[in-house]
């Protein structure tokens, strides 16, 4: 959702059948640091960043980001970063 709080208009846009749905990085960034799950989003984002996965300009859609993942053995399950088998 989109909110243009000049006007009070809004806009909606549903990507659950997208093909290349956006993916949303550093949630932490959107929620007050006493939100309950704030550190758990806090601590995927650090480990991301740790490993440079959120430098590149390809990782905003779930293409480009499952792609990163798959060419680093990596997977994220729930809010965990893991290491796949090569």
């Amino acid at each position: 959702m989109r909110v243009y709080l000049p006007t009070a208009s809004y806009g909606i846009k549903n990507f659950s059948n997208s093909e290349k749905p956006p993916i949303l990085h550093r949630k932490e960034s959107f929620l007050d640091p006493l939100h309950p799950r704030y550190a758990e989003f806090a601590q995927l984002s650090a480990q991301e960043e740790e490993l440079g996965l959120l430098s590149r300009s390809d990782i905003g859609m779930r293409k480009g980001w499952e792609a990163l993942l798959k060419e680093r053995h990596l997977d994220i399950v729930g809010h965990s970063l893991l290491r796949t088998s090569e």
